[in-house]
């Protein structure tokens, strides 16, 4: 009876790994794709960059906790309930399952979800040709910016695991704008030209210019595309 317990958690388990795991491509998939979606139904036609920032990774962890929420199950339809053995080892998974609790935890799931999506959506940066906007669930029309609205530009070369290029826009009111964010889309097929391009703007509209290449070692041995790397460099000047 143990063995057969054992191995239908085991069953359950595998099943749940595999869930977590397709949640998290399906998050990361709609994340990467969010910014391309939105540039072609919002009204901004003449633009250079569409950035999320690295918070809209909450619609991720949104799906991730459904999904989480529906593998319980997988888990618990395993176990025998009256099976005292396993009374203590899964007390926990028989709480969640609990109707009244379970009930409780989805509407916070759904509440959070629909906050999540809708943040989501509504978080965004778009860079056109003469102005920046920012868009927030607070502004949903943008607020816009001109590029005289641009006091420093801080890029140079990570220090973190990527070793890869950086680039932010500190606007006069202190809004920070990380142009290389969580994910872009861009008129240019090569997202470094499209920043080299913003970035000869902004200098002609008098953007004060930070350059650290403190850790340019690193992204010399981090083995980039013989192009990508000239580009950066470029930008890096």
């Amino acid at each position: 009876m143990r063995n057969d317990l054992l191995k239908n958690f085991f069953k359950g388990s595998l099943s749940y790994v595999f869930l977590i795991i397709l949640a998290i491509i399906v998050a990361l998939s709609s994340i990467f794709t969010l910014s391309f979606v939105l540039a072609h139904l919002t009204r901004y036609t003449n633009y250079i960059f569409y950035l999320l920032p690295s918070t809209s990774f909450i619609i991720g962890v949104a799906v991730i906790m459904f999904w989480y929420t529906f593998s319980l199950d997988k888990i618990i339809f395993k176990i025998k309930k009256n099976d005292i053995q396993c009374r203590g080892i899964f007390k926990l998974f028989r709480l969640l399952h609990n109707s009244k609790f379970k009930k409780l935890i989805m509407f916070i799931l759904v509440f959070l979800s629909l906050g999540g999506l809708f943040c989501t959506y509504s978080t965004f940066n778009v860079i056109t040709e003469d102005s920046i906007i920012v868009h927030t669930p607070l502004d949903l029309n943008g607020r816009k910016y001109s590029y005289s609205d641009v006091a420093e530009i801080d890029t140079g070369i990570s220090h973190d695991k990527d070793n890869n290029l950086y680039y932010k826009l500190k606007l006069k009111d202190s809004t920070i704008i990380n142009v290389t964010s969580a994910s872009m889309d861009s008129k240019f097929e090569k997202y470094e030209l499209g920043i080299y391009y913003l970035d000869q703007k902004l200098l002609k509209a008098g953007a004060k210019k930070n350059i650290d290449t403190k850790f340019m070692y690193k992204f010399d041995n981090a083995d980039f595309n013989k192009d990508y790397a000239k580009n950066v460099k470029k930008i890096l000047q």
